[in-house]
């Protein structure tokens, strides 16, 4: 047999094989719809659809801004990206924890007539405040607050309780002793810049 007429074969073959596997996948597929009426897998499927329908829809009119206002495009991206990246770098209770404790140990290797006053008084303060377990974090997502309570987690009489007694917000602004940014404790940072000069 020729090649030609043997490679013509191969090709009737196989597209006799894919109209049949077609066609067999196709009634499987009717017949599986059949049987999933009404029950919750179809519901399931109708529901995942949709989703994809939506998300769809968002990407394709995305892309039809995109190509229209480029500029307002590129300062959502950055928007979005800054903002991003600032949650991800928002520092925790603990890196506050961490930070203290390195600039106290920094502290202490300076003498304490060479140490500055208002550092030495500061870090004393926030100390106390770890020990006697006030120090409270407030996240905003971008950014986290470091606060001073007034009564420890483990304190249960009735003023610590009582939410009348509770902190009010007018008075919870002078209770702020650090903001934290950018993996950064901003009024810490301030307050160790001289810590070894006296004067």
């Amino acid at each position: 047999m020729p090649n030609f007429l043997r490679n013509t074969n191969i090709v009737s073959n196989l597209k006799s094989f894919n109209a049949k596997t077609f066609e067999s996948t196709k009634n499987a597929a009717l017949k599986l719809e059949e049987k999933s009426k009404g029950t919750m897998f179809e519901n399931w499927v109708r529901y995942w659809k949709n989703v994809f329908t939506d998300y769809k829809d968002v990407v394709i009119d995305v892309r039809k801004d995109v190509r229209e206002k480029p500029l307002k495009a590129a300062c959502t991206l950055t928007i979005f990206g800054s903002l991003t990246y600032c949650v991800k770098h928002n520092p925790s209770l603990i890196d506050y924890r961490d930070t203290f404790v390195k600039s106290a140990n920094e502290l202490l290797l300076v003498h304490p007539d060479m140490q500055n006053v208002k550092t030495a008084a500061t870090v004393k303060q926030i100390e106390s405040y770890f020990n006697d377990h006030l120090v409270r974090r407030f996240n905003l997502g971008v950014a986290s607050i470091i606060w001073v309570d007034y009564y420890s987690d483990s304190c249960k009489n009735s003023e610590a309780i009582s939410k009348h007694l509770q902190m009010s917000y007018l008075d919870w602004r002078y209770h702020i002793i650090d903001v934290g940014f950018l993996n950064r404790w901003w009024m810490l940072s301030k307050c160790m810049e001289n810590y070894d000069i006296n004067y």
